[in-house]
């Protein structure tokens, strides 16, 4: 944030105004890097970071693929907001081929282990990807436990 006088009309003259001065690429790809780093060296909040940082395109070309190789990566051991992301990169089929089961899976093992109304939150939306599968799919996401899977480029 930087302060300057404001005498353009929008706002009082000569009042102080805050403005929001975004980083500098050099510093969004310095951050990226050491991020990057870190998930290499099997920092689990670091995967996750790396993979919302290719889901929203901040600091890394935005790739859906890469996002969710990282999100496995940390939702594998057991990170909640990464089982979470990777559960609705399943739902959309962003990323991975779209799977309702797999998007089940992922996000009960959010929902369970968060808490109050992010629990509530994640159960919720758990639940809507229900409504798109039949009961045998709902029992057997339900009964799934995370297993190696290859994560694929979606066609």
């Amino acid at each position: 944030m930087s302060c300057h006088r404001s005498d353009d009309g929008c706002s009082a003259p000569g009042q102080l105004t805050r403005t929001r001065v975004a980083p500098s690429y050099p510093v969004a790809y310095a951050h990226a890097a050491a991020t990057i780093r870190g998930a290499e060296r099997g920092d689990v909040a670091a995967q996750a970071r790396l993979g919302w940082m290719y889901s929203t395109g901040r600091g890394v070309p935005q790739d859906y693929y890469e996002a969710a190789k990282w999100y496995y990566r940390a939702a594998n051991q057991g990170h909640g907001e990464a089982q979470f992301a990777l559960g609705m990169l399943y739902n959309k089929g962003e990323g991975v081929s779209r799977d309702f089961v797999l998007a089940y899976m992922w996000l009960n093992l959010s929902a369970s282990q968060a808490v109050g109304e992010n629990q509530d939150f994640k159960a919720r939306m758990r639940d809507a990807i229900a409504t798109k599968m039949t009961v045998r799919q709902v029992q057997m996401a339900a009964r799934s436990k995370p297993i190696v899977i290859t994560v694929s480029r979606a066609s």
